[in-house]
Formats: structure tokens, sequence, C-alpha cells
């Protein structure tokens, strides 16, 4: 079989699936764009192999494509609820060219999802990132330098990050680590303990992503001057409090107005 049979099949739907859960619910900062996009497209291929699907749309190499697309859409979807981002991220990164008439497909999925995706939060069985409302304000600044210059050292990190990975699973590939069931689930303990352990050494390791997103884009201070900020008006309210019953002792009233 190819790559991408082996990519999208049983084996590798499952054992995603329980890697995905188990990572998010330890608290790691794997992602979930990538991951349930994996998912949709592997669910969908399955489901393409059950009749009667097998008959219309399995051993149509252009049906099983626009699938794929319209699945691609539905991962984005139920990862951000975003119908429209969703259609375009298919239509990005599922082929070269793009088959007009495939459109619809992603977009009826897209809807489809976005209802799920609505019912489970009305639910309260999912949390979606709360929406951000910024004012802009015309203007021009040297932070435009520096968010540019933070574009570029970020897509470098992340280029070098790609280039380690590749690097360390052709490394685990070449030792035999990775071949016996005992030397692979020794490895993947050793990179989950190590993962675990970083948390605690790391600064703020341990804050939920969705806190983070939501104090980066609040209107107040972020988190780490909160504390701060908490703390001088802790020190003002007791101040405040002390001179109030200072006034109170000494029989006068306790605030601007009369008894």
């Amino acid at each position: 079989r190819s790559w991408l049979a082996r990519y999208l099949s049983a084996r590798a739907f499952v054992a995603k699936f329980i890697g995905l859960v188990a990572a998010l619910a330890a608290g790691y900062f794997i992602g979930r764009e990538g991951p349930m996009v994996h998912l949709s497209a592997a669910l969908s291929v399955l489901l393409m192999k059950l009749p009667p699907f097998d008959e219309v749309i399995d051993n149509d190499h252009q049906r099983k494509r626009a699938m794929l697309g319209a699945a691609c859409a539905v991962g984005v979807v139920a990862t951000f609820g975003t119908p429209i981002g969703g259609v375009l991220f298919s239509v990005e990164v599922t082929a070269t060219y793009y088959m007009v008439n495939n459109l619809w497909r992603g977009f009826l999925g897209a809807i489809a999802c976005i209802v799920c995706f609505q019912a489970l939060q009305d639910a309260d069985l999912i949390e979606s990132v709360t929406p951000s409302e910024l004012a802009f304000v015309p203007h021009v600044s040297w932070q435009y330098l520096a968010f540019a210059l933070l574009g570029a050292l970020q897509g470098m990190l992340s280029g070098a990050i790609v280039q380690l990975m590749s690097l360390i699973a052709q490394t685990l590939r070449q030792s035999g680590l990775l071949r016996p069931v005992a030397p692979r689930v020794l490895t993947a303990f050793t990179i989950c303990i190590a993962a675990a352990a970083s948390k605690f050494v790391i600064p703020n390791a341990k804050t939920d992503p969705i806190q983070v997103l939501d104090g980066l884009f609040a209107g107040g201070p972020l988190l780490g001057s909160a504390h701060a900020s908490g703390g001088h008006s802790g020190a003002a309210a007791g101040t405040a409090a002390g001179t109030e019953a200072g006034t109170a002792a000494a029989g006068g009233p306790a605030h601007g107005g009369s008894w």
C-alpha cells in the first residue's frame, strides 16, 4: 500500500484518536487543528469503504478527492467553529488545482459540522475560544516593524522545528527503536515523561491555552500583569480600609457623606 493509504488507515485513526485524547487531557500544547483534520480525513476514507459508498465513491478517484477536501473542511470547523475558514483551508491544501463543482460539498459538510458544533457548545459539552472584540485605532507605530520581525523569527523557528522532527524520526527509524513493540512503547513513554516533566520547568506551561488566548485578546492587562496589578489593587484597598477604620475610630464619618 501507498503511504497515503497507511496514513488514513483504521489503525492510524485509532492511534491518533487515543493519542489526541490522552495528550489534550494531559494539557500538552500539541495543537488541535492538524489532528482533527487527520481524524476527519481518515474517518471519511473508512466510511467510503462501507456499502453503498464503496461502489459509488471509493472506486471514483475524482469523487474521493472531493470527499477528502470536504473532510478537511469539516476537521477545521470541528476545531474552531469557522465554516468559511474550513472551506478555504480545504481549497488551499488538498490540491494544486481545485474543481469549482466540488465547492458545494465542502460548504455542505462545513454547515452540517457547525450545526453539530453549536449544539454541543450549547449543551456545555465543548468549549470554544471566546470571540475577541478589539477596537481598531488607525496609527503608525514602530510596533509594526517588531511584529514583522517576530513573524519572520517564528517562521524560521517553525522551519527549524520541522527539520528537527524529521531528523529525530529518521534517527529513530535507523536505530530500530520503532520496529519491535517493546522499544516503541518504551520510547513513547520516555517522551511522555519528558514532556510532562517540562511543564513544571517552563514558566506558565500549565496554563490552559484558552485562558492564554482570552488574556491575550482581552482589553485588560495580560495574565502576568494581572497578578501584579491585583497586588497593587489589594494594597490600595488595604490602605483605604485602614484609613476608613482610623477615621471611624476617631469619631469622624467613615465615608465622605454625613451619617
